[in-house]
């Protein structure tokens, strides 16, 4: 499954989802790093992020655990 992926640079927001981007629920992980999760299967379809290029600059890593892509 290829991503999708978004950047808003003006409001600094980074988005990528998996497929196809659709509507789901949303799910705050931590503090700007948000969760879309398909609302029928409950699978994670998609990720967040707040302050992205903050982040990248702060050579922030971000872990995606198997248990929250699934």
């Amino acid at each position: 499954m290829k991503p999708s992926i978004y950047y808003d640079e003006e409001a600094d927001y980074f988005e990528m989802f998996f497929g196809t981007k659709r509507r789901g629920t949303v799910d705050e992980l931590k503090p700007g790093i948000f969760r879309k999760v398909d609302p029928t299967s409950g699978k994670t379809i998609g990720i967040g992020i707040l302050n992205f290029r903050k982040r990248a600059r702060q050579n922030r890593k971000l872990v995606l655990s198997n248990s929250i892509l699934s």
